[in-house]
């Protein structure tokens, strides 16, 4: 699950769907 977590703080909308 860590690397999900990566994958949003990577992507643009870290903040707009942290869940996915």
């Amino acid at each position: 699950m860590d690397e999900a977590k990566e994958n949003i703080k990577s992507s643009p909308n870290s903040g707009l769907q942290p869940l996915m």
